[in-house]
């Protein structure tokens, strides 16, 4: 090999065929260690020799199947952006679709993880205006791993797509005239949201705080994300609501999603108006999910809300109408401070400083909150309990 790199010239020995040789070892120690050396070989035999002969020794040990899951999972911890480096950069990364797809689609959650992690690590990391083809090729994926007939027929596949959303579409937002690729993707998480396995929804649900942020526009938004949103808050399965509830209280709160939040909100206002209803919480989005999870029949719904409180008081308060949605959202979360079950009440009270902070005028007139705060405690789990509330009114009269 003429051009072989000055590193392995001077072996008596072929690096890739040991590579091979070792991966396919009965022992699974010798084959964690080939693995741990991936990157060290690939680098020492220069990046055409890692495209051509280092790359394809990895796929065909992954395509063949029956390999352990803590091997897989350290194929993927390997397969991030500093392998890609190995092979050149750039669209170089488009490379490392295939095998990172295979161990998407594996039955083991944390090779699924760990893959979709090294993924979203590449996307990330790699300039969009140099890698167009993996561009192409990221989007395609997704879909893929998403499409209902075929290999992603599992649940395991789709739960990966869901994850991967949020870093294609961060990605995407970097490059330009990529319109077309972007709805594509959410509708990749439209439909992730609204499959019919429970976990998939689940999964769904838990990257909707990462998907709002990495839509680059309020109007794409709320037609994009209101029907998901409103799909997953009313699921029929609690461990569903509660991820979802708990998601777009993150949403609110952070300032980047603000205007996504309220293209959302006045995306379904207008039919919130037309119910004829004159409750604190008629005609504002975000209050009416307050509304719902706080009375909600279960209790880990309500834990939910009551965790994530802070971050529907800071979308809230920063409406229009805050002065007359500030009661009625304080008497629910009294409720929550009251609620029969522990693990609720103890969620409640650790909010009670954000709360404070963000509403203090309402916070101290509402009676409910003073009564539930300001009550003794009988014992002393309860007072484990309502310790927390102490620094909400320190922030309120202790500056």
């Amino acid at each position: 090999m003429a051009d072989t790199p000055a590193a392995v010239a001077g072996l008596d020995f072929d690096p890739v065929e040991l590579l091979e040789t070792e991966l396919k070892a009965a022992d699974r120690a010798r084959r964690l260690r080939a693995v741990r050396g991936l990157s060290a070989v690939a680098t020492a035999c220069g990046v055409e020799a890692a495209k051509a002969r280092v790359l394809p020794v990895i796929e065909a040990h992954v395509s063949a199947g029956g390999e352990e899951d803590e091997v897989h999972l350290r194929i993927a911890e390997v397969l991030d952006f500093s392998f890609v480096t190995c092979l050149g950069g750039g669209d170089s990364a488009q490379l490392l679709l295939p095998v990172l797809e295979a161990l998407c689609r594996v039955e083991e959650t944390t090779v699924r993880d760990r893959a979709c992690v090294s993924l979203a690590d590449i996307l990330e990391k790699l300039d969009a205006g140099k890698a167009p083809k993996t561009g192409d090729r990221v989007v395609k994926l997704v879909s893929q791993l998403a499409d209902p007939s075929g290999e992603a027929s599992g649940f395991g596949s789709k739960c990966s797509a869901a994850a991967l959303c949020a870093p294609v579409l961060a990605f995407l937002a970097r490059c330009s005239d990529r319109d077309d690729d972007k709805n594509k993707v959410r509708k990749v998480f439209r439909g992730v949201c609204e499959d019919d396995a429970p976990l998939v929804r689940r999964a769904a649900a838990a990257k909707l705080s990462e998907v709002c942020a990495s839509i680059d526009g309020p109007q794409d938004f709320a037609t994009s994300l209101t029907p998901s949103i409103t799909k997953l808050l009313e699921d029929e399965l609690d461990a569903v609501r509660v991820v979802a509830v708990s998601q777009l209280g993150a949403v609110l709160r952070e300032e980047k999603c603000r205007a996504g939040s309220e293209a959302w909100s006045r995306t379904i206002q207008q039919d919130l108006e037309s119910d004829g209803e004159a409750a604190w919480y008629s005609t504002q989005p975000a209050a009416r999910v307050v509304h719902a999870a706080h009375s909600d029949t279960s209790w880990r719904v309500r834990e939910a809300v009551a965790k994530s409180f802070d971050g529907y008081c800071a979308y809230l308060s920063a409406q229009a109408d805050a002065e007359s949605v500030a009661p009625g959202l304080l008497d629910a979360f009294a409720s929550l401070l009251d609620d029969g079950e522990v693990e609720v009440r103890a969620a409640a009270f650790q909010s009670c400083v954000a709360v404070a902070k963000l509403l203090p005028k309402h916070f101290a007139a509402s009676e409910g909150v003073m009564a539930s705060t300001c009550g003794g405690a009988d014992n002393r789990v309860e007072f484990k309990v309502r310790l927390p509330a102490g620094g909400g009114f320190g922030r309120l009269f202790g500056g």
